[in-house]
């Protein structure tokens, strides 16, 4: 299991990419190394 991109980068306080689409309490975000593999909003079944 690999480590978590802020646990090897905790100077990184701002990153940049695109967005790909929003809604009322939603962003989906080309990339993030926060929450890799989410490619995809939540659905309320989530």
């Amino acid at each position: 299991m690999s480590r978590a991109f802020y646990h090897d980068h905790p100077d990184v306080l701002q990153l940049e990419t695109e967005v790909l689409d929003v809604r009322p309490g939603a962003v989906l975000v080309e990339r993030s190394p926060f929450f890799p593999g989410v490619d995809s909003f939540p659905t309320a079944a989530s």
